[in-house]
């Protein structure tokens, strides 16, 4: 799935918090407590990021996976952090998740932003 935000909770260790909506697919495989990953797409991953927008399984179709540590990650992302579920909390109708960072790779390059609707790279004070 896109997600258009993921907040820092803590730096030691690494956490971050995802929310899902309680319908989500994704949701039910991180729930069934495998270990996954968070792709910071690459400032080229416009149409990735589009395609996983998207619902259904078709979206791997034409999708270059990569493998770190047993878990399938995109290849040529940004960045990479594995992680695992620590703990979650329903609020409303979505799930919000504390995903502990086991590892992370990467970060070369300018990273795919979203802003006012818009895909791109921004530059500060510009």
């Amino acid at each position: 799935m896109t997600m258009t935000s993921i907040t820092p909770l803590t730096l030691s260790p690494p956490r971050f918090v995802l929310c899902f909506g309680d319908d989500s697919g994704t949701f039910a495989v991180i729930r069934s407590g495998v270990r996954f990953t968070v792709n910071v797409l690459a400032s080229d991953q416009r149409e990735t990021a589009i395609t996983f927008a998207g619902a259904g399984r078709e979206k791997f179709a034409d999708t270059t996976l990569a493998e770190v540590e047993g878990c399938p990650v995109l290849a040529h992302a940004h960045a990479v952090f594995l992680c695992a579920a620590e703990s979650q909390m329903r609020v409303g109708d979505h799930i919000i998740v504390v995903a502990l960072v086991e590892a992370s790779l990467g970060g070369g390059g300018e990273p795919l932003l979203r802003h006012d609707r818009s895909y791109g790279t921004f530059v500060a004070g510009g």
